[in-house]
């Protein structure tokens, strides 16, 4: 439905973007539904057969979002140095995900890709809570308390330099999306555009 159309629309632009930095291959490429017929997350799946050792995609290292790139934010930079003057505990993924947010203006490099953050996730930030109980009872038990420690550190941090003036035009829902996001599509510390 809804999500669909924004994953749809973004796309175009992602592309352009992706092209215009030099990625090659991206025509062998296509985003649909996981599972046809169903409301299914969106994935990425080949175009043509590929034979071995055939490149089937080439991406520039500035097209991959890391935590280096995203502290070249001087907003970010400067909220990095605060919780590190507080001693409070943040991931490299925390800076990744705040900057992904803050990635809201067309202008901003990183704008089709945080968009798609927001709109395409299916991680356990979407999960019902009748779902989150119900995987508690598995093995995912253990995974789902470490995630949601880690969200709330992720959110005390966020609260407090939103306290002292952090510009924050986002909600915390939406950071735990942006994790969820981070952590679906990273690789080696890096935020990959697979779509």
């Amino acid at each position: 439905g809804k999500v669909k159309k924004k994953v749809k629309e973004r796309l175009p632009s992602l592309r352009e973007w992706l092209a215009e930095q030099g990625a090659e291959g991206l025509e062998n490429l296509e985003v649909r539904a996981l599972h046809e017929g169903l409301e299914s997350p969106q994935a990425v799946f080949l175009t043509k057969d590929v034979e071995k050792n055939e490149v089937i995609l080439r991406l520039p290292a500035e097209c991959l979002l890391d935590a280096e790139k995203a502290l070249n934010d001087e907003v970010l930079c400067k909220a990095r140095e605060q919780l590190q003057r507080w001693k409070s505990e943040a991931s490299m993924a925390f800076f990744v995900c705040l900057r992904l947010l803050r990635a809201t203006h067309r202008s901003d490099p990183w704008c089709s890709l945080a968009t798609l953050c927001t709109s395409s996730t299916t991680g356990a930030g979407r999960w019902s809570e009748a779902f989150q109980s119900m995987m508690a009872k598995t093995s995912l038990k253990e995974h789902l308390d470490a995630s949601q420690r880690e969200l709330k550190t992720w959110h005390s941090a966020l609260q407090r330099l939103v306290k002292e003036g952090f510009d924050c035009n986002f909600t915390l829902e939406s950071l735990g999306l942006a994790r969820d996001f981070w952590y679906a599509n990273s690789w080696s510390g890096k935020v990959l555009p697979w779509y």
